[in-house]
C-alpha cells in the first residue's frame, strides 16, 4: 500500500477480527477470496503450502464419504442376496474406492497452483476461523459491518468440491457398470449416494470448525472401538486364535470391515503426530495389529441348556423345501448357516454350521423341543429325565429307594400326632407333592381338599421336619388365595392349628416372596 493510504487507515481502525483493508481501498470490509488479514488489519494473501494435518483432514472426509458408500452396498446385499452376488458386492467396493480416489486427485488440481497435486492454504489460528459469520462487528452500535468470508481458504470449500466431484463421476460410472451386469436393483446405491452427499455436505457446513479440531481424536478413538466390536463378533464366543482367523480369513467382508477400521487409525496417527519426529514412525505397526484375544483355558467348555429355557429360534437360510435348492450344500470358510436361539433368561446362543442339510435339521430339532416344552403342545416326556439316554447300568431305583412307611414309622417313635393320607393319590389335589403325605390325625381328606383350594396351585400345608426333643415340626406350604375380598378358610386355619405344638400354639412364617408382595399381604 502507498504511504496515503496507510494514513488513512491509521485514521480509522478496522474493527472486528476479520475485517480488513485491501490493497486498492480504503474500506474496511471482507477479504478477497483466497486471501487473509494479518495483525495490522490489512488483507494478506495466503501462499502457505498443504500441511500435512489438513491433507489428513481432507483424507478423513474422502475416507467418511467412503465408509457410507460401502455400509449402503452392504444393505444392499443383505436385501438382494439370491441376486447380488459377493464378486458383484466387490466390484462396486472397489469401484466406490476409485470413484473417492479420483475426486481426490481432481479436487487437489481444480486450486492454485492449478495442475499440481497440492494447493496454498490460509493458516488456521483459532476455532472462530471457521465461523466468521458470527464475528461481525458493530460500530458505534448502528452500522453492522459484513466481514463474513472463507478465513481457512480453501479447507472449507475444498469439502464442497471433492463431493461434487465424487457425485458426478458417480454418476458418470455406476451407470455404466449397471449397464453391464444387466442388473437395475444396484441403481438404489446411486440413490443412497445422493442423500447421504448432502447430508455430509450440511453437516460440513455446521460442524466443519468442530471435526477439523477433533478429527484425530475421533479417528483413532472411533477405530479401536468398532474393531474390537468386529472382532469380537466375528470370534462369536471363540477364545482361540486359530479358529478366529479362519473366520477372519473366511468372508471378504470382514477384510473389507477390518481395512476401514485400519485407514481410520492410520489416519488419525498420522494426523495427530504430524509425522515431525522419525521415531513416531515406530507408532505405524501397532495399527495393523488385532486386538488380542482371551487366551484359552486348556480344555473346551459345554453349555447345558435346559429345554423349558429355550424360548425361540431364528434361523438366516431359508427352511422352505423350494427354496434349499438355490443354497449351497457343501460346507465351506465364506458359506455359514447361522441358527440364533434366544433363552428366557434374555440370554442368545448362535450355532455357525457349514453344512446346509445339517444347519435344517438342528433347527427343526430345536423348534419341535420348544413346542413340546412349552405352551399348549406341552409333553412331559420330552423333557431332560425322559428324553436323556442313560449309558450306564441302573444299580438302584430312584423311586423305590425312599419309603413313606419306613421313615412314618421313625416319625410315630416321637408323636403319635400324625397320619399317612392317600389324598393325593394320582397327584389329584396337588401336581408337585408326592402321592402320600404325611398329616395330623385330626384333620380329614376332606379338610385337606378343602385347604387345598385355599392354597396356590393347592399346595396345603404339610410335615417336612419333626425334632425329636421339643417336637417342633417344619411345615411347607404356598401363600393363600385370600383376595381382595380378604376371605378365609376355616379348614386351613384348622390345619395349621393343628400343626403347632400342644405347649405353645405359635410358630414363624418365613414368606420367601418379594418384599413389597409381604408388606401388602401383612396391610390387610
Amino acid at each position: 500500500m502507498s504511504s496515503n493510504l496507510l494514513e488513512k487507515s491509521k485514521l480509522s481502525i478496522c474493527p472486528g477480527i476479520y475485517c480488513g483493508y485491501q490493497s486498492n481501498s480504503t474500506n474496511c470490509g471482507a477479504c478477497q477470496r483466497g486471501y487473509r488479514v494479518n495483525n495490522e488489519k490489512i488483507c494478506q494473501l495466503c501462499n502457505e503450502p498443504l500441511s500435512l494435518y489438513n491433507f489428513m483432514y481432507i483424507v478423513f472426509m474422502a475416507l467418511l464419504a467412503l465408509t457410507f458408500h460401502w455400509y449402503f452396498v452392504n444393505r444392499l446385499r443383505k436385501k438382494k442376496q439370491r441376486e447380488f452376488t459377493f464378486v458383484k458386492q466387490t466390484i462396486l467396493y472397489f469401484l466406490s474406492i476409485f470413484e473417492i480416489i479420483l475426486a481426490f486427485i481432481f479436487t487437489l488440481l481444480s486450486f492454485p497452483p492449478i495442475g499440481k497435486l497440492t494447493f496454498n492454504t490460509c493458516q488456521v489460528k483459532l476455532f472462530s476461523d471457521f465461523y466468521p459469520i458470527f464475528h461481525n462487528p458493530i460500530v458505534n452500535y448502528r452500522k453492522k459491518l459484513r466481514c463474513s468470508y472463507e478465513v481457512v481458504y480453501p479447507l472449507q470449500s475444498v469439502i464442497f468440491v471433492l463431493y461434487t466431484y465424487a457425485s458426478l463421476i458417480m454418476l458418470f460410472l455406476r451407470p455404466i457398470f449397471v449397464s453391464i451386469i444387466r442388473q437395475k436393483f444396484i441403481s438404489a446405491s446411486i440413490y443412497s449416494a445422493l442423500h447421504f452427499y448432502p447430508c455430509l455436505l450440511i453437516l460440513h457446513a455446521l460442524f466443519g470448525g468442530l471435526i477439523y479440531f477433533t478429527f484425530p481424536i475421533l479417528t483413532i478413538t472411533s477405530s479401536i472401538f468398532l474393531n474390537a466390536i468386529h472382532f469380537t463378533l466375528v470370534a462369536n464366543g471363540e477364545h482361540d486364535w486359530i479358529p478366529f482367523l479362519r473366520k477372519l480369513c473366511g468372508n471378504m467382508q470382514n477384510w473389507i470391515i477390518y481395512f476401514i477400521h485400519v485407514a481410520l487409525l492410520l489416519c488419525g496417527l498420522i494426523s495427530l503426530t504430524e509425522i515431525e519426529n522419525k521415531y513416531d514412525l515406530i507408532l505405524l505397526p501397532i495399527v495393523f495389529l488385532p486386538v488380542s484375544l482371551k487366551q484359552p483355558d486348556g480344555e473346551l467348555k459345554e453349555l447345558w441348556i435346559f429345554y423349558t429355557n429355550m424360548d425361540g429360534i431364528q434361523t438366516k437360510f431359508p427352511m422352505k423345501n423350494e427354496f434349499r435348492s438355490q443354497l449351497p450344500t457343501s460346507p465351506s470358510l465364506s458359506s455359514k448357516y447361522t441358527i440364533t436361539l434366544r433363552l428366557k433368561t434374555l440370554e442368545t446362543c448362535h450355532f455357525d454350521i457349514s453344512v446346509l442339510d445339517e444347519a435344517i435339521k438342528l433347527a427343526e430339532s430345536l423348534d419341535a423341543l420348544i413346542a413340546h416344552t412349552d405352551g399348549p403342545t406341552f409333553d412331559v416326556t420330552f423333557l431332560f429325565p425322559f428324553y436323556f439316554p442313560r449309558d450306564f447300568e441302573v444299580i438302584q431305583d430312584g423311586w423305590t429307594a425312599f419309603s413313606v412307611e419306613s421313615e412314618f414309622s421313625r416319625l410315630q417313635a416321637i408323636s403319635d400326632e400324625w397320619r399317612i393320607s392317600d389324598v393325593n393319590k394320582n397327584f389329584a389335589v396337588c401336581e408337585t407333592y408326592s402321592e402320600r403325605l404325611v398329616v395330623p390325625k385330626s384333620v380329614s381328606d376332606d379338610q385337606l381338599k378343602r385347604s387345598a383350594e385355599f392354597r396356590s396351585h393347592g399346595r396345603f400345608p404339610v410335615l417336612c421336619y419333626l425334632h425329636k426333643s421339643s417336637k417342633s415340626c417344619i411345615i411347607r406350604c404356598a401363600q393363600p388365595l385370600i383376595g381382595a375380598s380378604v376371605r378365609r378358610c376355616k379348614e386351613d386355619e384348622a390345619l395349621v392349628n393343628s400343626m403347632l405344638i400342644q405347649r405353645h400354639k405359635k410358630g414363624w412364617i418365613l414368606d420367601t416372596r418379594h418384599p413389597n408382595v409381604v408388606k401388602l399381604a401383612q396391610s390387610k
